[in-house]
């Protein structure tokens, strides 16, 4: 299935991510792949460099509050679909 690169979805999606980023006092990919955790999905990571194997592997140590999660989940769902199912305890 082809996405755009740019829509206004996967825009309100960034900014969820950086908005909670900000909150946790964490970093964008810390945050993106702790969320994909809670959905049941094992992220695979591919960093370029220590430095960023170390900040993806922090997502471990970060728990998303029930509240972030939704308001990620909310920014990234298409028009129409059902809610995502949280499969992971959350804070």
């Amino acid at each position: 299935m082809f996405q755009a690169e740019n829509t206004p979805q996967r825009s309100a999606t960034i900014d969820a991510v950086l908005e909670v980023a900000e909150q946790t006092g964490s970093s964008p990919d810390r945050v993106a792949i702790a969320w994909a955790g809670t959905h049941g999905a094992v992220p695979i990571i591919g960093p370029r460099s220590l430095a960023q194997l170390e900040s993806n592997l922090g997502a471990a140590a970060l728990t998303l509050s029930a509240e972030q999660i939704a308001r990620l989940n909310a920014a990234s769902a298409p028009a129409g679909a059902p809610p995502r199912a949280t499969t992971r305890a959350v804070a």
